[in-house]
């Protein structure tokens, strides 16, 4: 499944941050099964609702219970997501944040569904 962020009344620099952050993220999905996904998408969506209401830059992975296969997609992705939104300027970033909120939203409960319907957890 491609990823694919909505585009309404997004400027340009941020829409081609999006689909460059986008085409990675389907780069690193293609290696996580649906469980991993959804701890992908989780992440994420918690990330960006951070960014979307606070300027400092908390840790993208916050919790301590992620898979190390969906650590290191997530660490690949920060990095992509570091340099991209760098070149947006404050309303750029925001909306480009605002966005990914959305769509990781939308993806967490997309693979929640699929793989159970229900949250879980690794004990390791």
């Amino acid at each position: 499944m491609a990823t694919s962020f909505p585009l309404e009344n997004v400027p340009d620099p941020v829409r081609h941050a999006l689909d460059v952050i986008g085409r990675e993220i389907d780069r690193q999905l293609a290696g996580l099964n649906t469980k991993e996904q959804n701890e992908f998408w989780t992440q994420i969506h918690g990330y960006a609702l951070v960014r979307t209401r606070e300027k400092a830059r908390p840790p993208l992975i916050a919790s301590a219970h992620v898979e190390e296969s969906v650590r290191r997609a997530l660490q690949l992705i920060d990095g992509h997501i570091r340099t991209h939104t760098a070149q947006l300027d404050a309303g750029g970033q925001q909306r480009f944040w605002e966005v990914v909120h959305q769509q990781a939203q939308r993806m967490a409960e997309d693979t929640r569904q699929a793989h159970g319907g229900h949250r879980t957890h690794s004990s390791s």
